[in-house]
């Protein structure tokens, strides 16, 4: 089993968790643990529970509306009128470095094909990197 409470002292930035009192799948008693670890540590950290609120928070609140309660006002004012990138036919490509992410949104979201990695030379990433169509 994963405790990150073991390894709290690890923890090197500002940390923000919300958590569902009622959470069936993790205990939110986990969190309040960590919560004190973190404080005894003197980390910086945030956490925000919310009342009948399971994994995914709902009822209490859905994860965007936590996201945007969370995140600072520009951000959480962003608009975007195109079309999703989560729509299924939509491919997403996500320049890491050395390594591009490809994501296929024709592929079953529980599909270990999903996410493929593809490394690319540098003169193809030098391409890559000048094509505005294929950066997120």
């Amino acid at each position: 089993m994963r405790n990150v409470i073991e390894h709290a002292d690890l923890i090197k930035c500002p940390l923000f968790i919300d958590h569902g009192t009622a959470d069936s799948t993790v205990s939110v008693e986990h969190s309040k643990s960590l919560e004190k670890k973190l404080k005894e540590l003197g980390k910086e950290h945030i956490f925000k529970y919310y009342e009948g609120g399971e994994h995914s928070l709902e009822p209490a609140i859905t994860k965007m509306e936590a996201f945007k309660a969370m995140a600072s006002s520009p951000i959480s004012d962003l608009k975007n009128n195109q079309t999703d990138d989560f729509t299924p036919g939509n491919k997403v490509v996500i320049d890491c470095g050395e390594k591009i992410l490809n994501i296929d949104w024709n592929k079953n979201p529980e599909s270990t094909t999903l996410f493929k990695w593809n490394t690319i030379e540098p003169i193809a990433k030098l391409k890559f990197c000048m094509n505005p169509e294929f950066r997120i």
